[in-house]
């Protein structure tokens, strides 16, 4: 809950999936999830922000996607 709070408090530049999938191909299979990674900025030296990214892995139970580590 920490990083995930520490994360909330930066910029989302973009959100996407590791690999990338087409909105009509999402995988039904629980072994082919794809990570979410997130893209981030955060205040930089010098004025600028710099971007980082945050990975998830996503795993299916109960009928749901939750992120984990």
């Amino acid at each position: 809950m920490d990083r995930l709070a520490w994360l909330l408090r930066h910029r989302l530049v973009e959100i996407g999936f590791v690999p990338p999938i087409p909105d009509h191909a999402w995988p039904e299979e629980a072994s082919r999830l794809p990570d979410l990674r997130l893209a981030l900025a955060a205040p930089g030296g010098g004025g600028e922000e710099e971007v980082f990214e945050a990975f998830f892995r996503l795993r299916r139970h109960a009928g749901c996607l939750w992120l984990t580590d």
